[in-house]
C-alpha cells in the first residue's frame, strides 16, 4: 500500500467506511466458504501468498488448519471470557482469576454506581473492546454506554481471518478489577504464553500498552529459557525481567492447555503472583515476522491430530 492510501485510510470516515466494507466482505465470503475466507485474509496479509494447508509447517498455517479441520466448539466456550472463568474452577485454580465486579447483556444494565472508582469493562466475545476507567468521576456514563454498545453492533467479530468459533458465543458484558503493576506505568505487563499440549516453548511480553488498549508499544517473543527468538524492535538484549513467578505460569499452562495441540494462555504478575488473562486459540503473530512464524510452527505437532482425524 502506497504512502498517499495509507494516509487516506486513516481519515475517520473513509476508515470506518473501509472497515464496514470488508467486514461485509469476509461475512459473504465465510457464510459461503469458511476455507476461502482464511486463505484470503492470509493472502491479505502476506503479500499475496497462499497458505499451505495440504502441509502446514508454520505458525499460521497450523493454526488455520486447526480452526478449519478440527472440533472448535470447547474454543468457543474457553474464548469467551466469562464462561472460561468456569473452565479454571473446574482446574482448580481458582486462585489465579481477576476479581469481577458483574456481568450484564446490555449497557443499559449496567450499573455504574456500583463499580468502585477504577475497573475495566470489557465485552467477552472479541478482541480489543476495552473499556479502562481509572477515574470514575471523570467517566461520560451515557458515552460509555454508547461506546460499549458499540462493540454489538454491525458484524459479529469471528468472521475475519479464521476466528469462527467466536460467532457462537452468546455476547455479554463484564467488569474486572483494574490491574495494577510495579514495573509499567499504565497497564500491567501482559504475558502470551504459546502451548503446544501444555507444554511452553514461547512468551510474547507485551509492555507499555496505552489505557484504551488499542495499542502495544513493544513486544518481545522469549523461548522457554527466556532467551529472546525475536523483539519488534529489534533489540537483542532485553530489560524485561523474567517474572517472579514464572514457574507458577508455565505449571498453570500445563493444566489449562495440556489437552490442546496449540493455545496462547495470557497471564499478569500482580506482586509477584500470576492472574490469569484469557486464552486465545487463534493468535495470529503475521505482524511480528515471517522468520518467527516458521520458528514457532516447528514446535506445532499435528501428527497426533491428523491420525485421530484420519481414524474417524
Amino acid at each position: 500500500m502506497n504512502r498517499f492510501k495509507k494516509a487516506l485510510y486513516q481519515v475517520p470516515f473513509i476508515k470506518k467506511l473501509y472497515s464496514v466494507l470488508i467486514n461485509h466482505h469476509y461475512k459473504r465470503l465465510y457464510e459461503n466458504d469458511t476455507k476461502s475466507a482464511a486463505i484470503e485474509f492470509y493472502k491479505s496479509l502476506h503479500q499475496g501468498r497462499i497458505p499451505n494447508l495440504d502441509n502446514p509447517s508454520t505458525f499460521e498455517e497450523k493454526n488455520i488448519w486447526l480452526a478449519l479441520n478440527t472440533d472448535t466448539s470447547k474454543w468457543s466456550t474457553l474464548s469467551d471470557k466469562y464462561a472460561v472463568r468456569e473452565y479454571i474452577n473446574e482446574c482448580g485454580l481458582s486462585n489465579i482469576l481477576n476479581e469481577i465486579y458483574g456481568k450484564w447483556d446490555k449497557a443499559s444494565d449496567i450499573n455504574f454506581e456500583s463499580l468502585p472508582n477504577e475497573f475495566v469493562i470489557k465485552a467477552n466475545n472479541s478482541c480489543g473492546t476495552v473499556l479502562v476507567v481509572k477515574n470514575k468521576s471523570e467517566l461520560d456514563i451515557n458515552r460509555a454506554k454508547k461506546r460499549i454498545d458499540s462493540w454489538f453492533k454491525g458484524i459479529p467479530y469471528g468472521y475475519i481471518g479464521y476466528n469462527g468459533h467466536y460467532l457462537r458465543i452468546k455476547p455479554c458484558i463484564i467488569a474486572e478489577k483494574l490491574l495494577h503493576d510495579s514495573k509499567s506505568k499504565d497497564l500491567p505487563i501482559d504475558y502470551k504464553f504459546y502451548c503446544s499440549y501444555g507444554k511452553v516453548f514461547a512468551c510474547a511480553v507485551m509492555k507499555d500498552r496505552s489505557l484504551n488498549n488499542t495499542h502495544i508499544k513493544h513486544t518481545t517473543f522469549f523461548d522457554d529459557e527466556w532467551n529472546i527468538v525475536y523483539d519488534d524492535k529489534g533489540e537483542t538484549t532485553s530489560s524485561i525481567e523474567k517474572p517472579a513467578s514464572y514457574n507458577k505460569m508455565v505449571e498453570y499452562c500445563y493444566q489449562l492447555a495440556k489437552e490442546f495441540p496449540l493455545v496462547r494462555v495470557d497471564f499478569y504478575e500482580i506482586d509477584e503472583h500470576p492472574i490469569f488473562g484469557e486464552l486465545t486459540f487463534t493468535s495470529s503473530i503475521d505482524v511480528f515476522s515471517e522468520e518467527l512464524n516458521r520458528k514457532l510452527g516447528e514446535y506445532i505437532d499435528l501428527s497426533y491430530v491428523r491420525g485421530i482425524k484420519n481414524e474417524q
